[in-house]
């Protein structure tokens, strides 16, 4: 699994994280952000299929990333993936 961001399109200050499966198999996601600033927190679930990408921002989920946030991704069988948004 590969991460990484883009602008959004429909917030300015806000970025769309991009998750890659790098694998042959679907996987079982969820995705946990945490706003450290206002202790807000956004939880999805979500399914991967092989080789794909999925784009998780304010449409799918109504959480518009921001720099400084922590995201963790628990993959069903896998170790959990953590990461700060840049």
């Amino acid at each position: 699994m590969s991460t990484s961001f883009r602008p959004s399109a429909l917030d300015s200050a806000g970025l769309v994280l991009q998750v890659r499966n790098t694998s042959s198999k679907s996987l079982s996601c969820a995705m946990m952000a945490t706003n450290r600033t206002d202790g807000q927190v956004c939880r999805h679930s979500f399914s991967l299929g092989p080789n794909s990408l999925i784009e998780l921002g304010i449409i799918e989920t109504g959480w518009s990333f921001k720099s400084g946030e922590s995201v963790e991704i628990a993959v069903e069988g896998h170790r959990s993936l953590g990461f700060k948004v840049p």
